[in-house]
C-alpha cells in the first residue's frame, strides 16, 4: 500500500523502458515460482513443472489486476493515461503486490502445514531463501524509490557502514533465534544445505542485499558506471531494513 502511494514509483513507471519492465515482471515471475514450488500455491504441493507455472501465472495475474484496480481508483491512471506509462505504472506496482500475495498464501497455509511431515532439507533451504527474498523486498520496496538512500550514504562514513552491517547480522540473528518470535528450537534442528544459525544468518543476509541491489537499480537508485564504493554504500544502508524484512519473512514463513 505504500508504494501506492509513494509520487517516485508513479514517476518510475511513467518512463520505464518495456524492456526494463519485462525484467522486472521476469524477477517476480522467478520468485514467486520457486516459492510455488517449494510450498504449493493455495494449499496444494503440485509437484509437475506446469502445475506450478499455472500457479505463479495465476499470483501475477491477481496481483497485476489488483495493481490495475487500485491505480484506477486513485486515478493515478485515468483513460486518458497513454498506453505505454499504465502499463509501465500497472508493472512496478503490481511485482510487490504479487510478492504480498505469495507471503499471505504462505501465512494463511501455515497452521494447516504445522502437522505435516519435516520438510526435506533442499525444499526447507529453498522455502526459507524464498521468504527472505520476499520479505526482504516487502520491506525494501517501500524505500528502494526514495532519495533518503543517498542521503543516508552521503552522511555515512566506512566505519558506520561497518557497523550497519554488524547490526543487520545481529538483528536478523536475535529476531530469528533469539526473540521467542518463532520455535528457535525447531530452526536449529531444521534440515538443510544451509540450516544452521550462523550460515542461515550470513547467507539470509547475502541475499537480502542482492534483492537490495536489484531494487535499486530498478528505481535508478544504483547506477552501473557509479562509482563501487558508492553502490555498495547504498546496498548496506538499505539492506538493514531489507534483512529485517527477510528475517520477518523467515519467521511468518
Amino acid at each position: 500500500m505504500t508504494l501506492l502511494y509513494t509520487m517516485e514509483v508513479w514517476w518510475v513507471g511513467r518512463s520505464v523502458p518495456p524492456s526494463r519492465a519485462l525484467v522486472l515482471l521476469g524477477i517476480g515471475f522467478v520468485v514467486v515460482y520457486v516459492l510455488s514450488s517449494a510450498g504449493g500455491f493455495h494449499g496444494t504441493q503440485k509437484t509437475t513443472v506446469m502445475g506450478t507455472v499455472v500457479d505463479t501465472v495465476e499470483a501475477l495475474a491477481l496481483a497485476l489486476l489488483i495493481s490495475a484496480g487500485l491505480l484506477w481508483l486513485l486515478r493515478v491512471i485515468t483513460a486518458d493515461t497513454p498506453v505505454q506509462e499504465a502499463l509501465g505504472k500497472i508493472v512496478v506496482e503490481g511485482v510487490p503486490i504479487a510478492l504480498g500475495v505469495v507471503l499471505a498464501d504462505f501465512f494463511m497455509d501455515k497452521e494447516k502445514d504445522q502437522s505435516s511431515q519435516q520438510e526435506p532439507a533442499v525444499r526447507g533451504t529453498l522455502i526459507d531463501l524464498g521468504a527472505t527474498v520476499v520479505g526482504a523486498g516487502v520491506i525494501g520496496l517501500t524505500i528502494a524509490p526514495t532519495q533518503e538512500v543517498p542521503m543516508l550514504h552521503a552522511m555515512a562514513s566506512p566505519v558506520s557502514l561497518l557497523a550497519v552491517m554488524a547490526v543487520s547480522l545481529a538483528l536478523t540473528y536475535a529476531l530469528v533465534f533469539v526473540s521467542g518470535f518463532s520455535n528457535e528450537k525447531k530452526r536449529r534442528q531444521q534440515p538443510g544445505v544451509l540450516q544452521r544459525p550462523l550460515t542461515e544468518t550470513v547467507v539470509a543476509y547475502l541475499a537480502a542485499l542482492i534483492v537490495t541491489a536489484l531494487m535499486l537499480w530498478f528505481f535508478d537508485n544504483l547506477a552501473l558506471g557509479a562509482p563501487l564504493h558508492e553502490s555498495i554504500g547504498h546496498v548496506i544502508v538499505l539492506g538493514l531494513p531489507a534483512a529485517v524484512g527477510g528475517a520477518l519473512g523467515r519467521i511468518v514463513i
